[in-house]
């Protein structure tokens, strides 16, 4: 991938409190305090073997910031950055919905330098180590051989970040999401990405169109979970969206 310059740089001095032996930047109040203690502690050092290439391993960055700068920050007045992977034949991502990530390279020393890199190459965002509020965990994606192994780690940035799509061949936009959105009852759908499968729980985005799920739904409701909220559940009356990689979804 090409790196390109950032955007958003978060060299600026913020206020910073002790986080599992270092120290961490906390942008997000309460809220980030709670993430702070929650999540799981940021690894550190070597990745450690490739287990003989049976497996492969990719990171995501969770990146927060609250909607405004001023004022106290609850869960409605949050935002989480997303990403639409670019829509190609063939790619097993293409037109979905994501947060900033990919696979490991070999200059990374571990997984949460593979999240920096990929969202400064992905949406232009130069994340600082120090602004990670600890790991969400590691899934597994239902891939073809080799299976991949999925980390996500949760930034906290300031209210005035911006991000923007960086690598047009891999990246069709990025946006800032309201989390009080995905939040809403009412945006929850049945999400269907193979007619030969039954449908995925799924949150409709403000822009009507697109719909996250997945991988993705599942690393958010993770975190959300460690605030005592969750995602919404779609149920027998909720619309059914189908999945076309190259197009949109369709009812």
């Amino acid at each position: 991938m090409n790196s390109s310059e950032p955007l958003y740089s978060m060299s600026s001095p913020v206020e910073t409190r002790p986080g599992r032996g270092t120290r961490r930047r906390n942008l997000l109040g309460r809220l980030g305090d709670t993430l702070l203690d929650a999540l799981d502690e940021v690894p550190s050092g070597s990745l450690g073997e490739d287990r003989d290439g049976r497996m492969r391993r990719a990171s995501v960055a969770m990146i927060l910031r609250p909607a405004s700068a001023s004022g106290a920050v609850n869960l409605g007045g949050l935002e989480i950055a997303l990403i639409e992977r670019a829509r190609r034949p063939r790619d097993p991502w293409s037109g979905q919905v994501a947060m900033p990530g990919g696979g490991v390279d070999a200059v990374d020393r571990d997984l949460v330098e593979t999240a920096i890199r990929e969202t400064q190459e992905e949406v232009g965002l130069s994340l600082d180590r120090s602004a990670c509020l600890g790991a969400l965990g590691t899934h597994r994606a239902q891939t073809k051989v080799p299976a991949l192994e999925i980390s996500g780690f949760v930034f906290g940035v300031a209210a005035e970040t911006r991000i923007g799509a960086h690598e047009p061949l891999e990246v069709a936009s990025a946006t800032w999401v309201p989390l009080g959105h995905l939040l809403d009852p009412a945006a929850a759908v049945r999400y269907r990405f193979m007619a030969s499968m039954d449908p995925f729980p799924g949150v409709l985005l403000p822009d009507g169109r697109n719909v996250l799920w997945g991988l993705t739904y599942r690393f958010i409701d993770t975190m959300l979970g460690h605030l005592d909220a969750a995602l919404p559940h779609p149920d027998a009356h909720s619309p059914v969206l189908e999945h076309d990689p190259l197009g949109r979804p369709s009812g």
